[in-house]
């Protein structure tokens, strides 16, 4: 069943400390509600709450000039209110659209999570292309700042309103949220709304996913693809084909049944065929215990066959195959318990292929606002009663690299981190888990009946120790202000996990584990993008959609759009192609592997040869300590714009 939306509904106040938006139409139990919350520069993230029951998912301000955004999830009750009342500072004008959403995945319904984008002045306010799924739900969100003036929106091409929210007079901020049920996977590409004037603006889009099938069903062998179908080439006559059945034995042969060796049994290792009695045991049990192989269909084995006619009359017969070369004799085991039928089956295509294998994708935390931390996605909680990283066990990956002395000369040569000069690189990263181990029920303290505080604990441990030691582990950090950092280590090699039970106390013991993160870094779990910028030469890109990150952001997706030479240059580095974009085409370039690839649009295969980048090594890096500002440049004309847009995950040196 397809995402679909059901209903929504909306509210907006001047001057004051309460949104009150009211129930959607037609609500019903176990619907999804996503809330969008919005409020002008006069208000602040801190002073924008929610009732009981909804949790915050994601948010992101441009104070300056539109305002602070939040977003909630809810999943409907039996009894839901007939209104909601959302807190906002008494000194903000407020909006807020609330969305109720059927046929989404219970356990996890968003497959993108809020994506932002967000601009200075324009009509046009584009939310960002992300990865859809077939049968799910495109969610967008545009708000602008509007300066104590009624603003209206425009709906973005393909999509559908499902709620705005404006003052009728002396607005400041204007909410538009629109969706797309989307029929295929792939990039959604931007969604823009056009604003009744030119106005700064925060737009977002995420996804809301369909379930995903539970059961497997293998599609059955085509028995042409098996054997073939045999040809038949006659010269003259009519023809009649005739398909002869396989005999049962000639199909399969004889099985041979296995009745295992019983002390006071008569009958071990018994070799029988079709038809025969089993008496395991002293005692034969009474009923049947034959083995009947069912009949394989000569269609089914071999197709049907092709004839090429001319004239006259004849017939063609299959003839019989080898049982022994065309399968095995069925073996079957029967254990000595009561009467058993036993049967062979036709060919299923996991008999024949062997079963499809499912690679699960690592879950992702739910950002609850609890500081814990998870290893593929367990919860470390359930191990222990309390985990400690700070007191110097979580601690930022060091510099590389050295300095040069040369003889004759004052100081050193520095070899990184001057003008023009790449940055000094960072060592690999590390955390310490420093956790107490729990025997019993972490919150009840429970033993189970016939149990021990002492074998509960080394249950926990055994469990502990298998999660710890894989080859490689992802650790999530769900941080209290509801965002998720993931690094991806392994134990290091010179310290093992050891407990430390102190003497006379019970079984809670201290466990201390130590990961390297070889990659250094942090990142977040969903990229975040500046969205697709149209800009003239020499014109500014914001990059402050990185500025939470606390290192180098180093593995991003830049795209050009058509146009001529373009270039992308920030106070530390630059990135460039030297050719034409024809119309209809993008660039992609992927500045961890340097892949430079057919993004959105026409087909074409664009050459590295021509890619230019400096200081190096990396091809471009956004680093969050320098001013996160960069200047697009082309050259295909003084009037002529390009897009340009820039994806990819912050990184931290910490989480």
């Amino acid at each position: 069943m397809a995402v679909a939306f059901r209903s929504a509904s909306e509210d907006a106040r001047g001057n004051s400390n309460t949104v009150v938006p009211s129930r959607p139409t037609g609500v019903q139990e176990g619907d999804l509600l996503l809330a969008v919350q919005a409020s002008d520069v006069d208000g602040s993230l801190s002073s924008m709450t929610a009732p009981s029951g909804w949790t915050q998912i994601s948010s992101e301000s441009r104070g300056s000039d539109v305002g602070f955004v939040k977003v909630w999830q809810k999943i409907a009750t039996s009894s839901e209110p007939s209104t909601y009342s959302f807190p906002d500072s008494t000194s903000s004008n407020c909006s807020i659209v609330i969305v109720a959403l059927t046929g989404y995945d219970p356990s996890q319904p968003l497959a993108v999570t809020p994506t932002w984008a967000k601009g200075s002045n324009s009509t046009t306010h584009p939310a960002p292309s992300v990865t859809g799924t077939d049968g799910g739900l495109l969610l967008t969100a545009h708000i602008a700042g509007t300066d104590g003036t009624t603003r209206s929106y425009s709906a973005p091409s393909g999509m559908t309103l499902a709620q705005d929210s404006t003052l009728s007079s002396d607005g400041w901020i204007l909410l538009g949220v629109y969706y797309d049920e989307l029929t295929s996977s792939g990039a959604t590409g931007t969604r823009i709304a056009t604003c009744s004037s030119s106005r700064p603006y925060i737009t977002m889009s995420l996804v809301v996913q369909q379930p995903s099938p539970l059961v497997i069903s293998p599609s059955g062998i085509n028995p042409g693809l098996v054997f073939g179908s045999p040809t038949v080439s006659v010269a003259d006559a009519a023809q009649t084909v005739e398909v002869i059945g396989i005999a049962t034995a000639e199909a399969l042969g004889a099985p041979t049944v296995t009745v295992p060796t019983v002390a006071t049994g008569p009958y071990p290792g018994v070799g029988l065929f079709p038809g025969s009695e089993l008496f395991p045991g002293v005692a034969p049990a009474t009923g049947d215990r034959s083995v009947f192989p069912a009949t394989i269909d000569s269609q089914e084995a071999f197709g049907a066959p092709v004839v090429n006619t001319s004239d006259g009359s004849q017939i063609v017969v299959a003839t019989g195959i080898d049982s022994e070369e065309t399968f095995p004799i069925a073996t079957v085991t029967v254990e000595p318990i009561p009467p058993q039928l036993v049967e062979t089956v036709g060919i299923f295509t996991e008999e024949a292929f062997g079963r499809p294998v499912l690679t699960l994708s690592i879950p992702i935390p739910t950002a609850d606002g609890r500081d814990t931390y998870y290893i593929d996605g367990i919860d470390l909680t359930q191990f222990a009663w309390a985990i400690e990283t700070a007191e110097g066990l979580l601690s930022t990956p060091g510099t590389v690299g050295e300095n040069v002395a040369l003889p004759g000369r004052d100081g050193e040569l520095q070899v990184f981190g001057g003008l023009g000069q790449p940055r000094r690189p960072d060592g690999p990263g590390r955390i310490s888990f420093n956790m107490w181990l729990l025997g019993g029920d972490q919150i009840t303290g429970y033993v189970p009946d016939g149990s021990t505080t002492q074998a509960e604990w080394f249950a926990r441990w055994d469990e502990l120790v298998r999660l710890l030691h894989r080859r490689i582990v992802a650790i999530d950090h769900a941080r209290p202000d509801g965002t998720i950092r993931r690094a991806f280590g392994h134990l290091s090699p010179d310290e093992t996990i050891t407990p430390d039970r102190r003497p006379g106390t019970p079984w809670f013991a201290r466990l201390r584990a130590v990961f390297t993160i070889p990659s250094g870094h942090w990142t977040d779990i969903t990229p975040v993008t500046t969205g697709t910028l149209e800009l003239p030469t020499n014109g500014y890109v914001d990059l402050s959609v990185f500025a939470a990150a606390t290192a180098p952001c180093t593995e991003l997706q830049v795209i050009f759009g058509p146009g001529n030479n373009p270039r992308l240059s920030t106070s530390t580095g630059h990135i460039g192609w030297n050719g034409v974009i024809e119309p209809g085409r993008q660039l992609g370039i992927d500045t961890a592997t340097g892949f430079t690839h057919q993004a959105h649009g026409a087909s074409w295969i664009p050459g590295f040869d021509r890619l230019t980048y400096s200081p190096g090594p990396r091809l471009f890096e956004i680093d969050p300590s320098e001013p996160l500002q960069a200047i697009f440049t082309h050259t295909t004309g003084a009037d002529s714009t390009m897009t340009v847009e820039i994806t990819g995950k912050r990184h931290y040196r910490t989480s």
